[in-house]
């Protein structure tokens, strides 16, 4: 994968190049995406694995590191936006599940099976939702919020965009 480097109101409204981001295939259309500039990385979130002191750490990451919102449009060839879309989706429908296995658990009167099924599903479901959000390009606002770093894109996609750029210096 590779970087690309993108004036902030470019990213913002979507005047990219026509190159899917994922694939480096022609995009069908452009996808509003939210992003946090700064704060703690997605993958953070797996100190839940560690049990009561990583969820404790979890919640402290994430009250206490600042992270600006930003939506950005990218370019993207309909099936990859679509397998990024069923991904997540997967993760809903466990983390949906972790919830229903741990009620029915506590209605038969299985609390321990119930529970450790609950866990074990819901930490499945919180690893998918993970990976679909690393499936995403990582966006790093610079210190002048006048540049984004793309990073995590098709290599296609940044040598459109350096193309992009090189051809709107040489006519200004």
């Amino acid at each position: 994968m590779a970087k690309a480097l993108i004036a902030a109101d470019c990213a913002v409204t979507g005047d990219l190049p026509a190159v899917c981001v994922r694939t480096g295939e022609r995009a069908d259309g452009y996808v509003s995406v939210e992003s946090r500039a700064g704060g703690p990385s997605p993958w953070v979130a797996l100190l839940v694995l560690l049990g009561p002191i990583g969820v404790v750490v979890l919640l402290g990451i994430a009250l206490g590191v600042p992270g600006e919102r930003y939506t950005v449009r990218l370019p993207y060839h309909e099936p990859a936006w679509a397998s990024i879309r069923r991904v997540g989706t997967m993760g809903n429908v466990l983390l949906g599940a972790a919830a229903v296995t741990l009620g029915a658990g506590f209605l038969m009167a299985q609390e321990r099976l119930g529970i450790i099924a609950a866990v074990v599903v819901g930490v499945t479901g919180l690893v998918v939702r993970i990976v679909s959000k690393s499936m995403l390009p990582r966006l790093h606002l610079d210190a002048t919020r006048r540049w984004v770093t793309l990073s995590g894109v098709h290599p296609a996609f940044a040598e459109a965009v350096r193309i992009g750029e090189t051809r709107r210096s040489v006519n200004h």
